[in-house]
């Protein structure tokens, strides 16, 4: 009796740990199947395109699309504007004060530079750090290239490359454009100062490359999807693709941001939810699919 107790006993143990390597198996095999699903996800584009700037504007009629939402967010956050849904009261207040901030800098570099008493001729040409303001909602640092006395190109935030139209060339250390988007329709009419060149030129450091990611998602409650990318919220999903768009599609949330590692959390409706981090790699577009 005391032999067929302990091959009973045995028998549930043998049992229960073969249920619990069984669990385990399929745990681990849930797991796996997660991580393939995340790998399948996530994807690399190489962009080709190159944007030069200085409104030329009818070769980039094919692409304007591939900027979308992406190019306008950046504008507008670096215009101290608000944008598209974003509207509410967290971010109107961080809008307000950066206005504030930037109208104190502006009078500033405006004292700073009417107290000079002569100015170059010309500025060299090369990369320069510069002030760009629209006296109204922003004043930040810029970066142009200037070629022949004339700025041949945009950029700012160091990264996010801007269609433009110019005035001719620069007088006094100062020149006014005007910002446009890739369809050539007119933004922001905006002073640049070279306040940094008065003195000396100073040749700077070319700007970096931008990198994108776009979200998609083929899931039906779609317009539930929260997303928020470097604790940014972002505008909602507008629409439920049937198959894997490509990069800058409309109804994918795009933006264009500077190399490097960036968290996100997107939260579907119920238990639903996704969070992880990505990478933004130069000249290339990340598309992550929001999916079961």
């Amino acid at each position: 009796m005391k032999l067929l107790s302990n091959f009973k006993t045995n028998s549930f143990t043998i049992s229960g740990f073969c249920a619990k390597l069984c669990i385990l198996s399929v745990i681990l095999l849930m797991n796996l199947t997660l991580l393939a699903q995340r790998d399948r996800d996530i994807k690399y584009i190489l962009v080709p395109y190159i944007v030069e700037g200085q409104d030329n504007s009818d070769s980039y009629v094919e692409k304007a699309f591939f900027w979308g939402s992406s190019f306008d967010y950046a504008v507008f956050e670096f215009s101290n504007i608000l944008w598209g849904n974003l509207n509410n009261k967290r971010e109107q207040q961080r809008l307000a004060q950066a206005r504030q901030q930037s109208l104190a800098k502006l009078n500033i570099i405006k004292t700073q530079f009417s107290n000079y008493e002569s100015y170059p001729e010309k500025i060299i040409d090369g990369w320069h750090s510069a002030i760009a303001s629209d006296n109204m909602n922003f004043c930040k640092d810029v970066k142009v290239l200037i070629k022949d006395n004339r700025i041949t190109r945009l950029v700012i935030d160091n990264y996010i490359p801007i269609n433009f139209l110019s005035t001719g060339e620069i007088k006094n250390a100062k020149n006014v454009v005007t910002l446009k988007n890739f369809n050539g329709e007119q933004l922001n009419i905006v002073e640049i100062y070279f306040l940094y060149d008065i003195e000396e030129s100073r040749i700077v450091p070319e700007p970096l490359k931008p990198g994108y990611v776009c979200f998609w998602s083929d899931m039906k409650n779609y317009r539930d999807i929260l997303l928020d990318v470097d604790s940014k919220r972002m505008e909602r999903l507008s629409i439920r693709f049937n198959s894997e768009p490509d990069c800058f599609g409309n109804g994918m949330i795009c933006r264009i941001m500077k190399p490097g590692v960036y968290p996100y959390l997107a939260r579907g409706k119920g238990a639903v939810n996704w969070e992880g981090s990505f990478e933004i790699k130069e000249n290339y577009c990340l598309k992550i699919r929001l999916g079961r």
